[in-house]
């Protein structure tokens, strides 16, 4: 196309004209329409100027067309460009969008995270506190509890120390009322010079200073047995001999007055302790001398248990008044210290602490305590406790009617 514009400006017509169709048709074999269109433009002014009119209309028609038709190519390619910037822009746009909607979640992820965590951290304070707060209910409720358990321990210790110093007053007025009315007896006596009566005043001492005696030895065992120091240490005992010590304990007590008798078989022997055997015998047959009228009879009697070999019964019968069926049910029924009991003698104490005693340590040998009596039929006292391993050699009986008085 410089080579036509040149011929052109050098007055050479004929060259600029072949110069221009040979670039018309280059332009045309490499789809260069830019150039084609200057290739027209070029022939349209050369046929003008050679008063070749029709073929200038014909190559500013094609001129035309071509332009129009670059002109739309062009306009398509704007808005082809145009719309490619606009979706570059709206795709621009929406990855900001998207962008800062991924980082909003990713600090709304981050804040709930937070939440959670904080919501997380405080479940497991209020658990925590939960817990610590049930223990400490639970503690307390124990506490509660324990508190509650030593108040009813205290008031029962009261209970039983009052109930204790009850028997013991009510126990102590019998040999107290006896050294008062010694004394009485003494000034009576020497007032009168009754040598007779004189001389039976030390048995009458002896009698008093005896029932204080084994009143405070029974205060003292049962002291010594609520507190579990009293051990017990099984050994074999020989029934008579425990039989023969009480009857002698208690002769001056029945003489002149009541008879005790003892049944045994000669070799019938115990393994219980020997001291709390013969503080249940001399319990049994103390309280049976007691409630016993003038001419009263204390028996006691051994003898294996027929249903049980490993045992053995022991028993204290009296002709006594006896008692109630419903005084014997609360005697084995009640409580371990029972209440004071009045006596049909205003002298006598009640059975109290003697018999709360026996029933103590029969129980610790593994034995029973029963009591058989009616009124004005005398009262059966049968307790039973475990025999001795060794084989019986004999079954002779030693038998004692009557005590010997003095």
């Amino acid at each position: 196309m410089l080579f036509a514009q040149y011929y052109i400006r050098a007055g050479e017509p004929e060259r600029a004209n072949a110069a221009v169709h040979e670039a018309l048709r280059l332009a045309r074999q490499s789809g260069y329409l830019e150039r084609v269109l200057d290739a027209y433009s070029i022939l349209s002014l050369e046929a003008a100027e050679q008063n070749q009119y029709r073929q200038a209309y014909e190559w500013n028609k094609r001129y035309l067309a071509l332009n129009d038709s670059l002109n739309n190519r062009q306009t398509i390619q704007a808005l082809a460009a145009a719309q490619v910037n606009d979706e570059t822009q709206d795709r621009a746009r929406r990855l900001r969008q998207l962008t800062q909607q991924h980082e909003d979640q990713v600090w709304r992820s981050r804040m709930l995270g937070g939440a959670v965590a904080v919501l997380a951290m405080g479940l497991l304070v209020s658990a925590y506190l939960y817990q610590k707060l049930r223990r400490n209910r639970a503690a307390l409720a124990a506490n509660n509890q324990a508190l509650e358990k030593a108040s009813t321990e205290l008031r029962s210790v009261a209970e039983f120390k009052d109930k204790l110093y009850a028997i013991v007053a009510h126990d102590l007025r019998g040999p107290v009322t006896a050294f008062a009315g010694v004394t009485s007896l003494i000034d009576t006596y020497i007032a009168q010079n009754d040598q007779v009566g004189l001389a039976r005043l030390p048995a009458l001492v002896r009698q008093a200073a005896d029932s204080l005696n084994h009143l405070l030895d029974n205060v003292l065992n049962w002291a010594v047995s609520q507190t579990g120091e009293l051990e017990c240490q099984p050994a074999p005992l020989l029934v008579s001999d425990l039989f023969a010590e009480c009857q002698a304990l208690y002769q001056t007590t029945a003489a002149a007055r009541q008879h005790i008798t003892m049944s045994a078989p000669a070799n019938l022997r115990l393994m219980a302790d020997r001291n709390m055997a013969r503080t249940i015998l001399r319990n049994l047959v103390g309280n049976a001398l007691k409630f016993m009228p003038a001419g009263g009879h204390v028996h006691l009697e051994a003898a294996p248990d027929p249903d049980d070999p490993q045992m053995v019964l022991l028993s204290c019968t009296d002709t006594g008044p006896g008692m109630s069926t419903a005084t014997v049910a609360a005697l084995m029924s009640g409580p371990a210290l029972p209440e004071p009991t009045p006596t049909p003698r205003a002298t006598g104490p009640g059975l109290g602490l003697g018999l709360a005693l026996c029933r103590a340590f029969v129980h610790r040998h593994g034995g029973t305590l029963v009591i058989q009596s009616r009124p004005g039929a005398g009262t059966n006292v049968t307790v039973s406790l475990p025999a001795a391993k060794e084989k019986l050699k004999e079954t002779k009986t030693v038998r004692n009617e009557k005590s010997p008085s003095y």
